[in-house]
């Protein structure tokens, strides 16, 4: 994954190790920390895969449509709707659906995906904050 992929906050992995961004510095290192550690910007970072169990972990309850037959994943957030279809991608399998309405259920957003930071994007762009957990 590439430093460019990334906003503050997104969360990534490197080492085995979980870190927050907290910034791109004008070479495109992304920096970790507020003493301005960073890692260099061909370093291979790797992206946080979105599972079931992430999912739970963070708070969506999970619901089965009998019509269409799929479960799905959801979590109110400040008044929207996060919605996420596991196995319904039109990629690959490795992305799921995720579909975010206002309060009034309106769509608001929707987009394959397929990491913890594209999810965070996402929400980022349609002004939603989400607290997430590992």
């Amino acid at each position: 994954m590439e430093a460019k992929e990334l906003m503050i906050g997104n969360l990534f992995k490197f080492e085995n190790k979980v870190y927050t961004v907290c910034g791109i510095n004008h070479e495109g290192s992304v920096i970790i920390d507020t003493d301005e550690d960073w890692l260099e910007k061909d370093v291979y970072i790797e992206p946080i895969q979105i599972t079931e169990d992430w999912l739970i972990k963070n708070g969506f309850k999970k619901f089965y449509d009998e019509i269409c037959e799929f479960s799905y994943y959801t979590k109110e957030v400040d008044g929207n709707y996060i919605d996420i279809k596991l196995d319904c991608s039109n990629i690959d399998e490795n992305h799921v659906v995720c579909h975010v309405d206002n309060c009034d259920r309106e769509s608001i957003g929707c987009a394959d995906i397929q990491y913890v930071h594209q999810l965070q994007n996402l929400l980022n762009v349609l002004n939603i904050e989400m607290k997430v957990e590992l």
